[in-house]
């Protein structure tokens, strides 16, 4: 694990020399961040409805997607027959279908790559560091 957080921490903030103290700051910085994203996805829920928070990585910045968007996304997508979006749409609908708030938060990461989706456990959102390497790096 701290191998996959020296990783992220080098990816997200620039750390080179891998010290245990950079380690440390990046694990703290990460879950920071980590806490935010959970903390703007469930305040979303509340005020527009159950969705999405995307990151879109190619223009930069964050937004809510609600159930309604991802529904439109979908119809376009099934006109296109794009059919990695639809998947990806489709999933996404099931997973928030079955979410609960309280206890997890969907993010998704939108680029040239496609989107992908990371479901943040409310306790210790750090534990999903892996599946955020993961779809980060994919």
């Amino acid at each position: 694990m701290a191998d996959q957080r020296r990783e992220l921490a080098r990816q997200l903030f620039g750390l080179t020399d891998g010290s245990e103290a950079q380690t440390k700051m990046a694990a703290r910085i990460s879950e920071a961040i980590l806490s935010d994203l959970i903390q703007h996805a469930q305040k979303a829920w509340q005020s527009d409805g159950p969705g999405v928070l995307v990151i879109r990585r190619t223009v930069d910045d964050a937004r809510w997607s609600p159930v309604q968007e991802i529904q439109n996304n979908l119809t376009i997508a099934e006109r296109h027959n794009d059919a990695g979006m639809i998947a990806a749409l489709r999933s996404t609908l099931e997973r928030l279908g079955s979410l609960d708030i309280d206890t997890h938060a969907l993010v998704a990461f939108a680029d040239h790559k496609g989107f992908r989706l990371l479901q943040l456990p409310v306790v210790n959102p750090a534990g999903a560091i892996n599946e955020l390497l993961s779809s980060w790096n994919a």
